[in-house]
């Protein structure tokens, strides 16, 4: 499991105002149930609702986070001080994944170069606009 998406989603739960400031998206990150965590947190945010153990403890869906435990876990991964060093790890990852998702898809389908630069340009957007 990714260590960096474990400190992430521990230094939200820890501090829930980093959420509106993260650059981070969901699908951004590599584990599915970390994408799922952070869209449930993000949808209790949005309902007005804070983000902490004790809230994210009365979700009916807790164990398909990995339960209690898994999510005191990962906030014992939270470092507050690298949160800004986490987010920008994570989008490296991302990035990385991206573009071997891309270079397999052109393989595949036999791409044009032009698409693939296209593409390619997109994850490198995508990425500046989050910074």
């Amino acid at each position: 499991m990714n260590l960096a998406e474990k400190s992430f989603l521990g230094s939200l739960i820890k501090a829930d105002y980093l959420l509106k400031d993260t650059v981070i998206q969901p699908e951004q990150l590599e584990s599915t149930r970390h994408q799922k965590l952070m869209r449930r947190m993000v949808e209790l945010k949005r309902a007005g609702k804070n983000i902490d153990l004790i809230s994210l403890t009365t979700l009916p869906d807790l164990e398909s986070f990995g339960g209690m435990s898994y999510l005191a876990e990962l906030l014992s991964y939270a470092d507050l001080e690298k949160f800004d060093g986490t987010e920008k790890l994570i989008l490296e990852l991302w990035k990385e994944r991206e573009k071997r998702n891309i270079l397999t898809r052109a393989a595949m389908n036999d791409w044009e170069i032009v698409k693939v630069i296209a593409e390619l340009d997109k994850t490198n957007q995508s990425k500046n606009e989050a910074v």
